[in-house]
């Protein structure tokens, strides 16, 4: 069987470790890349398995803002709700600094495949740490 998938996804028998973690559907990776007319080898399954995690990283740093933009509008107007407000817009201003289409990259090369922060690494673990965790078991892959 294991030979099979190694001529099947283009890769060596360690190779295929690397999808034991993933949490995405690999069946249905695999079904979108053979629709779009892509070869479903190991390193275009990761590199789709990549790009689900850039979507989420994405729809995360989406929500946290949405979450403290409605944080905001619930403050009161006194002095303490003042600062509260304040506070709220600095995270929501460092929030959309970021772009996780720019700021998370990665490398498919069989057992040299990884993903990373290019920029910003410190506000993602600062506000979106859970969202962060989960992405990594999705993808089984660590930032």
């Amino acid at each position: 069987m294991e030979d099979i998938l190694m001529v099947l996804l283009e890769c060596g028998s360690l190779d295929l470790q690397i999808l034991e973690g993933v949490g995405y559907d690999l069946g249905d990776i695999v079904e979108e890349l053979s629709a779009d007319g892509i070869k479903p080898t190991l390193n275009a399954i990761t590199d789709e398995i990549f790009r689900r995690g850039q979507c989420e990283l994405v729809a995360a740093v989406e929500d946290a803002i949405q979450e403290r933009k409605d944080q905001q509008a619930e403050t009161d107007d006194t002095k303490e709700g003042e600062t509260e407000y304040d506070r709220l817009q600095d995270e929501i201003d460092e929030l959309e600094s970021l772009n996780p289409e720019e700021d998370m990259d990665w490398f498919c090369n069989c057992l040299d495949t990884s993903c990373w922060f290019s920029n910003n690494e410190e506000i993602y673990r600062k506000y979106i740490p859970e969202a962060i965790s989960n992405i990594e078991d999705n993808m089984g892959f660590e930032f």
